[in-house]
């Protein structure tokens, strides 16, 4: 073997191989791809995973919104239409209040003292 062989494993099918330069971890360029791309999707099922619930929610907060006036709801509609309540994208302190409202992209909940749920509607984020 020349001094400047390097025999390594590959990585992504476990067999070994001449490395042609010092920094070479693959076999070949199959190898690479197929190894990053493997890696790449499993990040990628567990935001498609995130995403689809987060539209459902949006989805449910829509369509109470545009169908119930005022839009108040109780929690059991809101599982019932498949709200998920462990999933939202931010939350902001309601002004003159410590109250709580989660927000799903624009449209949001903040619970009332009746127990009911009111969905509110960021107008900064409308049309963004």
């Amino acid at each position: 073997m020349k001094e400047n062989e390097y025999t390594r494993q590959c990585p992504n099918c476990s067999k070994e191989f001449v490395a042609q330069r010092a920094d070479q971890l693959f076999c070949s360029s199959k190898c690479r791809y197929d190894f990053h791309n493997r890696r790449a999707r499993g990040k990628r099922i567990k935001v498609t995973l995130i995403d689809r619930i987060l539209h459902r929610n949006r989805e449910v907060l829509l369509e109470f919104f545009i169908k119930t006036k005022p839009p108040k709801v109780s929690h059991q509609e809101l599982l019932n239409a498949g709200f998920d309540f462990g999933f939202h994208t931010h939350s902001s302190m309601v002004k003159d209040s410590q109250q709580k409202c989660y927000y799903i992209y624009e449209y949001g909940i903040l619970k009332e003292a009746d127990g009911k749920f009111k969905i509110l509607q960021d107008e900064k984020l409308q049309g963004a």
